[in-house]
C-alpha cells in the first residue's frame, strides 16, 4: 500500500516526489520480477486516485511508472510505462511535474505534466484525463517522445533509456492488470511480458519497432 499522504487540493503546484523504498516480494510463479517502490506524487487517502508512482526491479532492469483513477467504482492504471535502464550505469531515481507547470489532479479528471529521470536521462510526458461518473467512462490523452496521442490511447509504452536517445514504443491493445495498488505492478507486468511478446523482448534486448 502507499503511505498515507492525503491529497489537500485538487491543484498540486510544482508537486515534489517522496521516496518510501517499500519492497515487493510477489508470488514467484505470478510475478517474477521483484519491484522496489520508489517514488509518488498526488496521493489520495485510500490511494486512488494516484497521480504517478515509480518502481523498479530490485535486482534488474524494469521499471514502471504507473497512474490509478477509478471508472465505474474499479480501479484503472491511467498510464503504465515501462522502462528500460541499465543498473550498473543508473543508481538515482526521480519523479515531479515539469518545470514551473501546475499539476491539476483529482478523481473525476487531470493535467499531469510529469518528469521522471533516470540519472542525468530525462523522460517528460504529459497525461489528461476526464472521468464521466454517470457513464462509467474516461477520455484521455498522453504526449510523450514528441507525440499526442488522444485516440485510441495507448497506455502502455516501451521507453529505452539504454541509449544515447531514448525511444519511445507503445504497445497496440495492451490492456494492464489487475489494477488497484503498487502490489499489483509485478503482476501487471509478468501479464504483459506473457501476452504481447513485444513486451517480453523489449527487456531481452529484442524489442521491435
Amino acid at each position: 500500500m502507499y503511505p498515507r499522504t492525503l491529497l489537500s487540493a485538487i491543484v498540486v503546484a510544482v508537486v515534489a516526489a517522496v521516496a518510501y523504498p517499500t519492497v515487493i516480494t510477489a508470488d514467484e510463479a505470478a510475478a517474477p520480477r521483484k519491484l522496489m517502490y520508489r517514488l509518488g506524487i498526488g496521493f489520495s487517502p485510500d490511494d486512488v486516485p494516484l497521480a504517478g508512482a515509480l518502481a523498479t526491479e530490485a535486482d534488474g532492469n524494469a521499471a514502471v511508472c504507473f497512474g490509478l483513477v477509478k471508472v465505474a467504482g474499479k480501479p484503472r492504471y491511467t498510464y503504465f510505462l515501462l522502462f528500460k535502464f541499465d543498473p550498473a550505469k543508473i543508481k538515482t531515481f526521480s519523479l515531479g511535474s515539469k518545470g514551473e507547470l501546475k499539476t491539476i489532479f483529482g478523481p473525476d479528471g487531470g493535467n499531469l505534466p510529469v518528469k521522471v529521470a533516470f540519472g542525468d536521462k530525462k523522460i517528460d510526458f504529459t497525461y489528461k484525463f476526464k472521468v464521466d461518473g454517470k457513464a462509467g467512462t474516461i477520455s484521455e490523452s498522453i504526449k510523450i517522445g514528441g507525440k499526442e496521442y488522444d485516440k485510441a490511447v495507448p497506455r502502455v509504452f516501451l521507453v529505452d533509456v539504454t541509449q544515447d536517445k531514448i525511444t519511445y514504443l507503445p504497445v497496440k491493445d495492451a490492456v494492464p492488470e489487475p489494477a488497484g495498488g503498487v502490489e499489483n505492478v509485478a503482476k501487471a507486468l509478468k501479464r504483459l511480458e506473457e501476452k504481447h511478446a513485444q513486451v517480453k523482448e523489449f527487456f531481452a534486448g529484442k524489442a521491435k519497432k
